[in-house]
């Protein structure tokens, strides 16, 4: 019963929503007086369980990220923090990002940018979230189920000796630390009824150490299970006529899985077809095959169960996120002097 068939379309994948920022310290540093800059302003996103697929999703009214950034000359006798866990929001009222307060550069210094995506207080309750001065994120608890879109960022900024106008804006380039996915049936020759339809075996909380430069670890965990409610489709008795498809879950936002990940990843499925009598058709379907052994961030997958009179066959498809890097600007266009 459960074949497996496979389309594979495109492997590759960065997609980023660039977002800009400019001005800032926010700590005092050398007196020397810096004209034409900008000022940066930030607030509270508000999360959908949609993904993010460019900078576009992310312009609306309360939506968040949060900053980290530390600076140093180059023989550290100077150094501190220009931001700690800022939120920076988007307001449509006046259209760019920013944050509460004032950040201003200052000259010859070095700075160093990190961003999380969504603002931490977003994350959800018991979820705790940080970042190291040498630019390591970690977030404990992280509940993949609440559908957030979980990105990181980072950026670097040198400043010259001379400060005479504004160094310009600060650009990030967002990755996506989770994997898409989607699930669907499909009836061919047949009219099918869905009664039950889950998704079991996969990890649903988990713990992300995202280093500023290598690959980000995941660890501990929870699965999904037979138990809870978690990656079910909510509505029974869902009709798929022949030739149709229906998507069961969209937008599923999950950590990557390794191959040791998957090995219990299965989708429980219950159903009838028309004519049928009795007890539901139930059926458990493996996941994890050999062209899709494991799940990678930043990636698509969407998966089909195809339902015929005499059999039900799972085709898969992986593609990239569907979105194109895009850069957007935030602060208001007035200047002011550094004081």
């Amino acid at each position: 019963m459960n074949k497996r068939n496979n389309t594979i379309r495109g492997v590759l994948l960065l997609v980023a929503a660039a977002l800009m920022f400019s001005s800032c310290a926010e700590t005092p540093g050398p007196e020397e007086e810096v004209t034409d800059t900008r000022t940066i302003s930030f607030g509270t996103p508000a999360l959908t369980r949609s993904a993010i697929d460019n900078a576009g999703d992310m312009q609306k009214e309360e939506n968040a990220f949060s900053v980290w950034g530390w600076y140093a000359n180059a023989g550290g006798t100077e150094s501190g923090t220009v931001f700690n866990n800022k939120r920076v929001f988007w307001s449509a009222a006046n259209p760019g990002w920013g944050y509460e307060g004032t950040r201003y550069w200052h000259p010859g210094l070095d700075y160093r940018f990190y961003a999380l995506y969504p603002s931490t207080d977003k994350l959800g309750t018991g979820v705790n979230a940080a970042c190291a001065v040498n630019g390591t994120i970690t977030i404990t608890n992280f509940d993949a189920t609440h559908g957030t879109d979980l990105m990181t960022a980072q950026q670097t900024v040198q400043t010259p000796d001379v400060l005479t106008k504004d160094p310009g804006p600060v650009t990030f380039t967002f990755a996506h630390q989770l994997a898409r996915l989607s699930f669907a049936v499909k009836a061919v020759g047949c009219e099918a009824t869905v009664t039950a339809f889950k998704v079991n075996g996969v990890t649903w909380k988990v713990n992300l150490t995202c280093p500023a430069s290598g690959t980000p670890s995941w660890s501990g965990g929870e699965k999904t299970t037979d138990g809870d409610s978690r990656l079910t489709k909510a509505d029974g008795n869902i009709t798929v006529s022949g030739g149709n498809t229906i998507t069961m879950l969209q937008d599923v936002l999950l950590p990557p899985h390794t191959a040791a990940d998957l090995t219990d990843a299965v989708i429980n499925m219950a159903y009838r077809l028309k004519g049928d009598t009795g007890d539901d058709r139930t059926a458990e379907v493996e996941l994890a095959t050999t062209e899709i052994p494991h799940w990678d961030a930043a990636q698509q997958y969407s998966y089909t169960l195809t339902v015929s009179a005499s059999s039900l066959t799972l085709t898969w498809k992986v593609k990239p996120w569907d979105t194109k890097d895009t850069e957007v600007s935030w602060g208001p266009d007035e200047t002011t002097n550094q004081e």
